[in-house]
């Protein structure tokens, strides 16, 4: 059970089950003692029937070097395209292809360049005080971005922040056909040091 409190705060359970209750001791200002109970769970015992890249998709369980029984593990074809999404993709005979951004579709710098320097985009993210970036999007990018998008649905995936995430996408994509809502940045990730890790 992985419970997020609205300040931020993740408080994960040892035993799987269902939280059933945030007790009253969590209220705002209240200080919390060692062993002191936050949360009611429930015994739940799951028996991972759907299991996706070592996780379990019914109770979340990481399955890596569990002794469970793995025949789930290989998940068939007709399992993964019960997921609505991939159901939508299929109708539409899209892929979904995950698009980095710096140093693939753009580049960024702080080096100070001069504001008339053609097809380069300068932007503060964080008021008048916070640096400058500049950002160079790679040639014929628009063009690529159109033409790929009649075959897959484009997601961003980068380890930049949520703010640089969507900034860049309001330049690559400012109409929003091409990557709508579907960016992944760094703020959405759990492992900082890995792509792929975030993506299993």
């Amino acid at each position: 059970v992985l419970c997020v409190l609205s300040c931020g705060l993740r408080l994960k359970s040892k035993s799987p089950g269902r939280l059933l209750k945030i007790l009253s001791s969590l209220s705002s200002g209240v200080e919390v003692k060692a062993g002191q109970a936050l949360f009611r769970v429930s015994a739940h015992s799951c028996s991972h029937p759907t299991v996706m890249k070592e996780m379990c998709a019914e109770c979340g369980a990481d399955l890596q070097g569990s002794e469970a029984p793995r025949e789930a593990a290989a998940a068939d074809i007709a399992m993964v395209h019960s997921i609505p999404e991939l159901k939508r993709l299929l109708k539409s005979r899209k892929l979904a292809l995950l698009v980095d951004l710096d140093q693939t579709l753009i580049h960024t710098t702080h080096d100070a360049i001069h504001p008339n320097m053609k097809d380069v985009y300068h932007f503060q993210l964080y008021g008048s005080q916070s640096p400058w970036y500049h950002t160079r999007m790679r040639p014929r990018t628009s063009t690529f971005l159109q033409k790929i998008a009649q075959y897959y649905e484009l997601h961003i995936c980068t380890f930049g922040a949520r703010m640089y995430a969507h900034t860049i996408a309001g330049f690559l994509d400012p109409d929003a056909k091409y990557f709508s809502h579907r960016i992944l940045s760094r703020d959405e990730s759990f492992n900082s040091k890995s792509k792929t890790a975030n993506l299993s």
